[in-house]
């Protein structure tokens, strides 16, 4: 399943009272997560997302994503066992001029799906390293 949600973030907004959108989402293991930065932010509207009170993307607390004319995307594997599931996007551009929207996208799988995908691939490492292929 993939989900794609927005965030408009208004000009000047600040980092101590960040635009907000929740991103529901479902049970399940996030594999993929995109944020396009469409023309015009020239890196200056800030983003995080946020797992309950925990930064989850980018993965260092003192980190943030902010580009212009591109997007970020990358893999990962992390479930969300509890409810509620959902990540919270905050966003800031205290420099700005004007408003930018950007545009995020979240995949998740079944767990059991992505468990199943997982051991696969680890019986697959071990048979190539059988047969004396390094990987």
């Amino acid at each position: 399943m993939f989900y794609d949600y927005s965030i408009t973030v208004p000009a000047g907004t600040l980092k101590a009272s960040p635009k907000e959108v929740e991103l529901k989402l479902t049970h399940g293991v996030i594999h993929t997560v995109r944020i396009d930065f469409p023309p015009g932010p020239r890196g200056e509207v800030n983003i995080v997302l946020f797992h309950r009170e925990h930064q989850l993307y980018p993965n260092n607390p003192e980190g943030v994503f902010n580009a212009d004319n591109t997007y970020i995307s990358y893999d990962d594997f992390y479930e969300l066992r509890d409810g509620p599931y959902s990540l919270t996007a905050r966003a800031w551009s205290p420099t700005a001029d004007y408003a930018h929207t950007l545009h995020i996208q979240v995949g998740v799988i079944e767990s059991r799906i992505a468990l199943a995908t997982l051991k696969l691939a680890l019986g697959l490492e071990k048979l190539l390293k059988i047969v004396g292929i390094k990987v």
